[in-house]
């Protein structure tokens, strides 16, 4: 960082907590002055502690962004792993970036259609709710304690994989934030929650309004417009099957925001997969890739304990 010239040398770096961007790799960053902060300073050979203090604050993430650098300025070139040392690879900007993106979202918000949109732009690891989720629902309903176990050690197995390769994007459909939604207790996934958020993990939640959760969750279209996950039945009603999906998305939202991962909505009333895909990218800092092709879904074997 440049120092202004009307300090004295030699001067000193100030360290303070994070903002969240460079939170995702250090757990310090230097005060960044404005201009006018760095006069209020200059002008005084001691300035008053109120002074210093105000301006001790994080800069705003918003006015920063991310830049590639040569290996050679990092003095911890292990945790960004790149095989040859002075190739300018874009190590700091992975980072930075998610390695690990979660799609959330009740039955027929579009978690599907998004995907697809978004692999049509970006190459990434796809772990499908298949390996996240499976049977839980009815397993949970059955015998919840076990039930939470085999989840929180099956999405153990899978950060596990994850961390194992921090190179790669991975793209999670479901989490734990599904398993919460449906009212398992949070003893068994906080350790998870903290194991996302120290890899850089965020998650987007698709939302519907209420008003579009009959035709988009429950009598879904693909399926002829039919209840073919049979919620009339499980819950005894329509209106017991529409109120358990509005409290399942109310609930996936609550744990969202007690979660420790950065955060976003988005609205699929208007089913624009490429716009929600591009603004996903955008958002994760997935950069657009002319050559992005489907990967290979991992299954769920693989990332059993």
């Amino acid at each position: 960082m440049a120092l202004p010239r009307v300090l004295p040398v030699p001067a000193r770096e100030i360290w303070i907590k994070p903002n969240e961007l460079v939170r995702k790799v250090h757990d310090r960053m230097p005060t960044i002055l404005a201009p006018f902060e760095r006069r209020s300073l200059a002008i005084r050979d001691e300035p008053p502690w109120e002074v210093v203090r105000s301006i001790l604050k994080q800069h705003d993430a918003m006015k920063m962004r991310v830049q590639n650098i040569s290996m050679r300025l990092s003095n911890t070139p292990d945790v960004l792993r790149c095989d040859d040392p002075v190739q300018h690879a874009g190590a700091v900007m992975a980072a930075l970036n998610a390695c690990g993106l979660i799609i959330e979202g009740v039955t027929g918000a579009g978690k599907t259609s998004t995907i697809k949109a978004l692999q049509s732009i970006v190459s990434f690891d796809l772990i499908d709710e298949h390996a996240t989720f499976n049977d839980f629902m009815s397993e949970f309903f059955a015998d919840p304690e076990p039930a939470s176990r085999r989840a929180r050690e099956r999405l153990d197995g899978i950060l596990d994989r994850v961390e194992a390769d921090k190179s790669r994007r991975h793209l999670m459909e479901r989490f734990h934030f599904s398993q919460l939604a449906l009212g398992s207790d949070w003893k068994w996934y906080r350790d998870l929650d903290d194991r996302c958020a120290t890899l850089g993990c965020k998650v987007v939640v698709l939302v519907l309004p209420e008003e579009h959760l009959g035709s988009r969750s429950l009598y879904r279209a693909e399926y002829e417009g039919k209840d073919w996950q049979e919620f009339i039945q499980r819950y005894g009603s329509e209106g017991g099957a529409l109120d358990a999906i509005r409290r399942s998305q109310k609930a996936r939202l609550e744990a969202v925001k007690e979660s420790r991962l950065e955060s976003r909505l988005i609205d699929t009333r208007g089913k624009d997969w490429s716009a929600y895909a591009k603004l996903i990218a955008e958002w994760a800092g997935w950069v657009p890739d002319p050559t992005a092709s489907i990967p290979k879904q991992r299954k769920t074997k693989n990332f059993a304990r």
